[in-house]
């Protein structure tokens, strides 16, 4: 875990960039939750409809992960610069 001024580290943006586009709400909540992914959906209710967290698309079936992530950071007050999301090469 990193801290404001801090960058994330090699295996966080691993994380990061190894999600699929549309990842279901199980892998969001373990990523941004771990051991408390339980608590996901409480949540994400809370944050789509106060903060603005990116609310699951009906056609793919997931919420933008690259979306989910900016919005993280900036809700934090960090900036992108810090852990870009790049995207993983497909064979």
């Amino acid at each position: 875990m990193t801290t404001e001024n801090e960058k994330p580290t090699h295996k966080e943006r691993g994380a990061i960039r190894n999600m699929p586009l549309y990842p279901s709400e199980a892998q969001i909540a373990r990523a941004v939750l771990g051991d408390r992914a339980t608590d996901w959906r409480r949540i994400a209710r809370v944050l789509e409809d106060k903060e603005g967290l990116p609310k699951i698309n009906e056609l793919m079936g997931g919420r933008f992960w690259p979306a989910v992530v900016a919005f993280f950071y900036g809700w934090q007050h960090i900036s992108l610069d810090n852990a870009r999301v790049e995207p993983t090469s497909r064979a």
